[in-house]
């Protein structure tokens, strides 16, 4: 007989639609929230997922509407929150159209150009450094980043190879060959859960969590997320 696990705690988790990382209609929500919700599960809670604007969900977690999400590690967001122990990494890069004059990615070739991010994107230290050279311009989905490059209002946008794929492939396959990433990256980051600092919980949770982690993540599991995902995961 199966061994029934025993629950005593809920933690509500947000994730935003985002490629495969995040989306309502993905296995397990996605990839950050199925990172997320094994560890957690492990550690003995149940998770309650919602899949709501990145903005939103950000400060949702600092107003501990919810408990938790995935996040870029940034010194942005470590002003408000705590990370653990890291999920995966990823780069993020520029993209613009394969017309474009734009040659690479460097901050010399991008001052004064007209680029969109998502609004409270982690893992942009260096663009927000440096924030002021550019025309930047900080939207509410992922969605609108390929909406505004096809219609020429900016000159690129900043994204995750990942889920530049994924979103490309799913909702702008028109554009495919279209658009082109410029090197070197902005900058290569760290996804991983983070807690609002001031939330009454956050040492219980995050011990729970570390202890949890170290059962959890190895690279059988890994495996098993870059299988179910149809991605590949860098650690």
């Amino acid at each position: 007989m199966a061994k029934t696990p025993k629950y005593s705690k809920i933690i509500r988790v947000c994730h935003a639609t985002w490629g495969k990382l995040g989306g309502k209609t993905l296995p397990h929500y996605g990839l950050h929230n199925h990172f997320l919700e094994a560890v957690l599960v492990e550690a003995g809670y149940t998770v309650k997922t919602d899949i709501i604007n990145w903005a939103r969900c950000v400060e949702s977690v600092k107003m501990m509407k919810h408990d938790m999400t995935m996040a870029w590690e940034s010194e942005k967001l470590k002003k408000d929150f705590q990370f653990f122990s890291y999920g995966m990494k990823t780069p993020m890069n520029f993209y613009t159209k394969i017309s474009s004059p734009l040659k690479n990615g460097s901050f010399e070739i991008m001052k004064e150009k007209r680029v969109a991010y998502v609004r409270e994107t982690g893992g942009l230290d260096n663009f927000y450094k440096n924030e002021s050279m550019f025309q930047s311009v900080a939207v509410n989905s992922v969605d609108q980043l390929f909406n505004m490059i096809e219609w020429d209002r900016i000159d690129a946008f900043i994204i995750d190879p990942m889920s530049f794929d994924d979103e490309i492939s799913k909702k702008f396959p028109h554009l495919k060959g279209k658009i082109k990433a410029l090197q070197p990256p902005i900058q290569e980051n760290i996804i991983s859960p983070m807690i609002y600092k001031k939330h009454p919980k956050k040492s219980e949770i995050e011990k729970a969590y570390e202890n949890a982690y170290k059962k959890v993540v190895n690279r059988s599991f890994i495996q098993k997320l870059e299988k179910i995902h149809k991605v590949k995961i860098y650690r």
